[in-house]
């Protein structure tokens, strides 16, 4: 098992944003260019972040929500998951 500061480079186990810098540095082949757009996009999972799944539910906005169930929504679209 990794150790945690070798798990910060491990996109298995990071989280956004983190993960978003992640993909945009090590992102190849034919559809780094789409994937890097995705990546590199400042609205895609805007304001997130994991200590929110500790919070209570009324401490995240419900348009925070709808905005970030749009950007999941976009991004399965642009990975042709649908």
């Amino acid at each position: 098992m990794p150790r945690y500061n070798q798990r910060n480079d491990d996109p298995h186990y990071a989280h956004f944003p983190s993960l978003k810098t992640l993909l945009a540095r090590t992102v190849r082949g034919r559809r780094a260019t789409e994937l890097r757009l995705i990546a590199e996009d400042p609205g895609l999972f805007r304001d997130w972040n994991i200590e929110m799944r500790y919070r209570a539910t009324d401490w995240v906005s419900d348009d925070s929500v709808a905005k970030w169930k749009k950007s999941a929504e976009n991004m399965v679209a642009q990975m042709g998951l649908r």
